[in-house]
């Protein structure tokens, strides 16, 4: 354990930062396999409504470590207590083991978080089995946290870019899958595939904050942008995508048309 400071002692209504709450899963078995639940727990809670705890987005000194806990601050008394932390959202399946859901995922006066655009379908129609490698850069620590990636990796992750298998089958959702150094595969959400996009013209680029010169050159070109819709490192209703110089620029999701998914030669961002 690292020791860092002492923290002052928090308040009674500090405290209350832990709450329990019953949230509606999604009712497709493969968003909650997108989450690594093991398969017979995604089927059997597909749907269903759920206990959690929350551990609501907070300052630092004000909630008590956790296990995982690697930076923390301690009081007078030899407590410790976290730095601060986004909202974290946990449930103890029947065998006591803990599992993390997506915070997009409570609902109610979280309803901001999810994306105001349509996302992609998971069912593709195909005859036959197709497997895809494809590039993106994966979001932030706390989205990986999220879909129940082992403190260690995430870290080590978190923001890099990765190779990642896409797996099309008939009659099946699509299955995105990235084998990690520690050479366990996880499942993440085919939401997260790069997209390719076509940017709108140059008035509403330039309207978004774009440079005159740089929105005539891109105006209307495909480009290949990463978003991961939910997380902690996109914008919810913008992309942004890389010039040439490697500049990145904001352009509304709105204003584009959606060509497709995964790799393309154009500027990634």
């Amino acid at each position: 354990m690292d020791v860092h400071k002492s923290a002052e002692r928090p308040t009674e209504q500090d405290r209350e930062l832990r709450r329990e709450q019953t949230i509606k899963l999604p009712s497709d078995a493969a968003q909650l396999e997108e989450a690594n639940l093991p398969r017979d727990l995604a089927t059997a809670l597909a749907g269903k409504e759920q206990p959690v705890a929350l551990l609501w987005e907070e300052a630092p000194h004000i909630r008590r470590a956790e296990p995982w806990d690697t930076e923390y601050l301690i009081d007078p008394e030899g407590k410790c207590w976290s730095e601060h932390y986004p909202l974290q959202v946990f449930f103890r399946d029947d065998c006591g083991k803990v599992w993390r859901l997506p915070r997009h995922w409570v609902g109610g006066p979280f309803d901001w978080l999810q994306p105001p655009t349509p996302q992609p379908d998971s069912d593709y129609r195909v005859a036959g089995q197709h497997v895809l490698e494809e590039s993106l850069h994966l979001p932030s620590f706390w989205d990986l946290l999220e879909i129940n990636i082992p403190r260690e990796l995430a870290m080590a992750a978190a923001g890099k870019p990765t190779k990642v298998q896409v797996r099309l089958s008939p009659g099946s959702p699509v299955r995105v899958t990235w084998s990690a150094a520690t050479a366990i595969q996880y499942v993440i959400p085919h939401t997260w595939r790069r997209r390719r996009v076509q940017l709108p013209e140059r008035g509403r680029l330039t309207e978004g904050g774009v440079p005159d010169e740089t929105a005539a050159i891109y105006a209307g070109r495909v480009v290949s942008v990463n978003y991961h819709p939910g997380s902690l490192c996109c914008l919810l209703e913008q992309y942004r995508f890389r010039d040439e110089q490697g500049n990145r620029w904001p352009v509304k999701i709105q204003d584009c048309f959606l060509v497709g998914y995964g790799d393309a030669d154009e500027h990634s961002a």
